[in-house]
């Protein structure tokens, strides 16, 4: 199939602004890869991450969708972005829209189930110490299932309504199907507004008793275990303002023309909104001591091995240099002078 091009009106003009977003959505796309990896790997270790398990086990999924989001959505989107078109083929860019689709309300509703988790551990803590990571496990499970109507609906509805949009630099689902219409309330309250409001409700009650806790602490002047509240208050936060602009326009981008430069709106939007996928990593560095602590141990090992590399290779070279000179030192004592030729 062809690839056709929409929104022309919001195609860039300015080089340099292109390239300014290609270099951005690029080091989101690898500081994601590499940030989350890092998470996945570390929260294997029970030491650094000293949070309730069940915390971790979700943040664990987010992690993983995060580096899913980089690599089916962000990282096209910046290869895009420097060729000025679409240039990774007819394949990819029917299937692109599916995985973003997928993998976005996913992402939401994970970081919901994040701050509602921690809501119910603050409010019934008995009772919340003893969930399992297998019960976390399933609840993920059942969020990664349930959005795959996403892809379903817009296979069944219109499985050819795919273009290349100037908006975003990437291969967009069109939504023109009448049904859409039908239904499009419906599923903006599904993905977007929803989980929004479900977040807001339960960050709320946490940056309370984070404030709670600040006092107390100051009152009693003993620790107060607060790291979890304040990693998942922040998380929510910087979901929520990164992706406020794109939920704006899609709020009020129908009442809008098709050569309408409020169109760019959605690009500044979208690519506010995907400095969410590459946060985490900073922010858990910045609240939680213990990952902290890993981290730290790790790159002193690094450090430590490459000194000891470059030390084992330079007391192994010192052998071959001695060899060298005393045989030129010999070489040269052997060799007759002139006087002893003449």
């Amino acid at each position: 199939m062809v690839i056709l091009y929409q929104y022309e009106a919001a195609r860039m003009e300015s080089d340099a602004e292109r390239y300014f977003w290609a270099t951005y959505a690029l080091f989101v796309a690898v500081s994601s890869i590499l940030g989350d990896t890092v998470i996945i790997v570390a929260s294997r270790n029970k030491d650094s991450f000293r949070l309730n398990k069940f915390l971790v086990t979700i943040m664990q999924h987010i992690a993983v969708c995060d580096i899913s989001v980089s690599l089916t959505h962000v990282l096209p989107s910046a290869i895009s972005l420097f060729a000025d078109r679409w240039v990774l083929g007819e394949a990819l860019c029917y299937t692109k829209p599916y995985l973003s689709y997928y993998f976005y309300p996913a992402n939401m509703s994970l970081i919901c189930v994040l701050t509602t988790g921690k809501f119910l551990l603050l409010r019934k803590p008995t009772r919340a110490r003893n969930w399992s990571q297998k019960q976390a496990h399933v609840i993920c499970g059942v969020v990664w299932t349930f959005f795959f109507v996403y892809p379903i609906l817009m296979l069944a509805l219109g499985k050819d309504d795919v273009s290349f949009d100037f908006r975003t630099y990437s291969c967009e689902y069109g939504w023109n199907a009448h049904t859409w219409k039908k239904i499009q309330s419906v599923m903006f309250m599904m993905s977007a507004l929803g989980p929004n409001a479900v977040m807001i409700i339960t960050t709320i009650p946490t940056l309370k008793f984070l404030v709670e806790a600040r006092k107390s602490a100051r009152r009693t002047k003993k620790s107060v275990p607060w790291q979890g509240a304040l990693t998942v208050s922040l998380t929510a936060i910087v979901y929520f303002l990164s992706t406020m602009p794109a939920t704006v326009y899609l709020v009020g981008g129908s009442f809008a023309g098709p050569e309408s430069r409020f169109h760019t709106l959605y690009r500044y939007g979208i690519y506010i909104a995907m400095a969410n996928i590459t946060s985490n990593f900073f922010i858990y560095t910045l609240t939680i001591t213990s990952f902290r602590r890993y981290l730290k141990s790790r790159i002193k090992e690094v450090s430590s091995s490459r000194n000891k590399f470059e030390t084992g290779e330079s007391s192994l070279s010192r052998p071959n240099r001695d060899k060298i000179e005393t045989a030129q030192s010999s070489k040269g004592h052997n060799e007759p002078t002139c006087e002893e030729i003449s």
